[in-house]
């Protein structure tokens, strides 16, 4: 008897990369008051990805940082933003983007 060990891996790029980001990623609490917290498993779908942007609901650049996550999160300060629902990118060197909403409640 014979037989043979096949072995895929999976490299997602483009879009589909984005999707397994998107679907992977996680925001909470929601709502917020004082922080938000961005949390992973997989940190390696994350390789690249250096910045956050957050936007009020208006379209306007809040803030702008340097992201780092440490152990798979990464936590943002909001306390000095006011009630609303704003919508955070995660940004790479490659100009691919990750966008996911939070509500402030305080």
């Amino acid at each position: 008897m014979k037989w043979d060990t096949v072995v895929i891996h999976i490299n997602p790029v483009g879009i589909e990369k984005l999707k397994i980001i998107i679907e992977e990623l996680k925001l909470f609490p929601l709502p917020a008051k004082d922080q938000i917290q961005l949390s992973i498993f997989n940190q390696e779908l994350l390789k690249g990805f250096h910045s956050i942007s957050i936007y009020n609901n208006l379209g306007l650049l809040i803030r702008e940082e340097e992201v780092k996550f440490q152990n798979g999160s990464f936590k943002i300060i909001t306390e000095a933003l006011p009630n609303g629902v704003y919508s955070l990118q995660l940004k790479s060197s490659s100009n691919e983007t990750v966008s996911k909403r939070f509500v402030i409640s305080q």
